[in-house]
């Protein structure tokens, strides 16, 4: 409603003619433009509505008319009063419109401009109105801008991405990139337009094209003499990206690349990362119960890789005071792939990091299953004394904190049971067997 009353005194001010002598339109435009260059926007603002009320009286599609209306756009847009600047705008739009045509390519530089303002004001909807109407015009248009066009264009994918729709953002995007040669954008600009669309290629396109984006990324930005971005950090974000999108191969490619240049330890450490979870993936198993796990990998070159990835990440990680979380998760997935491989000192030594980590976290569930964990491990393995040697103690802490009772200890009893069976405490084994029925009743 402000926006349409403005417009309207705007109007009716444009067509009253002044009274008496005055500057002509061009003089107060010339004063405009020469206050506005030197700083006096105050007085700028004033020579150019003078100029625009003469404006108002000039004959329908007299471009002077147009000239006033993008001069006091642009000092409203300089001064980030995007709600002055919009109307005028739109204002623009409407007189180019009426003057060439619903499709002319005189549209795009208005409808820039309206789209510019209007995103900067929080009109979303006319903003994206403005920038689809300039990218169908420029598709057909024989000579574009292409700074302008892959700016717009650009804009438009964001657009699109913060609607959820990745699939247009991603052909909008491959559409401003494909413009970068021909513009004058700063290697900064390009290799940042290329890691988007490689964001985009991951959610909605090609994983082979990502990785080609982000290595050319990495190549413009090495030649960004000001060193605005870096070509290690473009792909250790890339290669995290990548390993997100469950692309492990994109992932672990650019993470050996990172690490071929020269990165900060910061990027050293997300390539790390990224060649641990790429690994991961490549084995991943989950199950509660470790046992259930054992050996299946043995043998295996992908499970071999995943322990040493791991266990180096393991390392980085603690050195360099990660999140507990974090370091948890991945003595986790290490403990896994030790115990795929048939590795039982491996797979125990993870266990026991694992429990210091989660006591230090105060995680008391995830400690018991690491017990259990550790427990079904060793019988695995064969060595049952052990396992019964743990599980006792096992079974001795749970009696001692929640009672004899207790039904939640009938998964410790039952290996209870069988532990002694398998060594041969067949006495032992039948009194526990009764513990059994009777808190199963």
């Amino acid at each position: 409603m402000v926006r349409i009353r403005f417009i309207t005194a705007l109007l009716a001010v444009a067509l009253v003619a002044a009274a008496g002598p005055q500057k002509s339109w061009q003089e107060h435009m010339d004063s405009g433009e020469w206050l506005f260059a030197h700083g006096e926007t105050a007085r700028a603002e004033a020579e150019f509505r003078a100029a625009l009320k003469i404006a108002g009286s000039f004959p329908r599609g007299d471009r002077r008319l147009e000239a006033t209306l993008l001069e006091l756009g642009r000092l409203y847009e300089h001064g980030q009063r995007w709600d002055e600047a919009q109307p005028l705008y739109d204002l623009l739009l409407a007189a180019v419109e009426a003057r060439a045509g619903a499709s002319s390519p005189d549209l795009l530089d208005p409808l820039a401009a309206l789209g510019r303002v209007a995103l900067a004001a929080g009109d979303v909807p006319t903003a994206r109105a403005a920038l689809e109407r300039y990218a169908a015009i420029a598709a057909t248009a024989e000579h574009v801008d292409p700074d302008q066009h892959w700016l717009m264009l650009a804009t438009l994918a964001r657009m699109e991405v913060l609607a959820g729709e990745d699939a247009a953002a991603l052909e909008h995007q491959r559409e401003a990139v494909a413009l970068l040669d021909e513009s004058t954008a700063t290697a900064a600009e390009k290799a940042i337009a290329l890691e988007t669309l490689a964001r985009l290629e991951l959610t909605a396109g090609s994983p082979e094209r990502a990785q080609a984006a982000l290595l050319r990324a990495a190549t413009i930005a090495g030649e960004d003499e000001e060193g605005q971005v870096r070509p290690p950090a473009i792909l250790a974000r890339g290669a995290l990206g990548a390993l997100n999108a469950g692309e492990g191969g994109v992932a672990a490619e650019l993470a050996r690349r990172c690490l071929e240049m020269d990165p900060t330890p910061e990027d050293r450490l997300d390539a790390q990362r990224a060649l641990a979870g790429a690994a991961w993936l490549a084995i991943r198993r989950i199950s509660p119960d470790l046992s259930a796990l054992w050996a299946t990998g043995a043998g295996r070159p992908e499970v071999d890789t995943a322990i040493r990835r791991l266990a180096e990440l393991s390392g980085l990680l603690s050195d360099a005071g990660a999140p507990l979380s974090e370091r948890i998760r991945t003595l986790e997935h290490l403990a896994a792939a030790e115990v795929m491989a048939g590795d039982t000192t491996g797979a125990l030594e993870a266990l026991d990091r694992l429990l210091v980590l989660q006591r230090e976290a105060g995680d008391h569930a995830a400690e018991l299953t690491t017990l259990r964990n550790r427990v079904g491990v060793l019988q695995a393995a064969g060595r049952t004394a052990e396992a019964l040697e743990a599980n006792t103690l096992l079974l001795t802490s749970l009696e001692a904190s929640r009672g004899q009772d207790d039904p939640a200890l009938l998964p410790d009893l039952l290996r209870q049971e069988e532990l002694l069976r398998a060594a041969g405490r067949k006495r032992e084994a039948r009194k526990i067997k009764k513990r059994i029925r009777r808190l199963s009743r």
